[in-house]
């Protein structure tokens, strides 16, 4: 399907079996446990961002620090305020794309081998990414990238 399709089936069936069977699982945990579904079952692959925005909506600030996610279970996720924002677009490619799964599968498997390249870029993003965050919540957003 593209853009998260088969997360947003899982993440809506597991919502109405929750519902329907009255049991109540903690947000923070159900990213994870989306996530179970499509890798163990479904055989899909994929990663936690797009099962964390599905789950708490709107904007959140995502943090996948080896050390929490080993103790805890689960990353920290935290609701941001969409109003601090800075003015966005989105730009794409129609002819450009191709199935998540090529990209998911390498990047996890160089990600295991312990792939230099891969383990930096993934530090340098989550420094960006930390730094935007603290410019939004300090109502600087529009000096992300400056």
């Amino acid at each position: 399907m593209g853009l998260a399709g088969s997360s947003a089936i899982v993440t809506a069936t597991l919502r109405a079996l929750t519902e329907f069977f009255g049991v109540q699982i903690p947000q923070p945990v159900l990213p994870g446990l989306i996530l179970s579904v499509e890798l163990d079952e479904l055989k899909i692959g994929a990663g936690l961002q797009d099962r964390v925005i599905q789950v708490y909506g709107g904007v959140v600030f995502m943090d996948f620090d080896r050390e929490r996610m080993d103790r805890d279970g689960f990353g920290l996720y935290e609701p941001m305020e969409p109003g601090l924002l800075p003015p966005l677009y989105v730009a794409y490619h129609d002819t450009l794309a191709e199935g998540t799964e090529v990209t998911h599968n390498d990047l996890r498997s160089r990600y295991n081998r312990g792939d230099e390249a891969v383990h930096a870029g993934i530090k340098r993003w989550a420094e960006l990414t930390q730094q935007a965050r603290d410019l939004i919540l300090a109502g600087r957003g529009r000096e992300i990238g400056r």
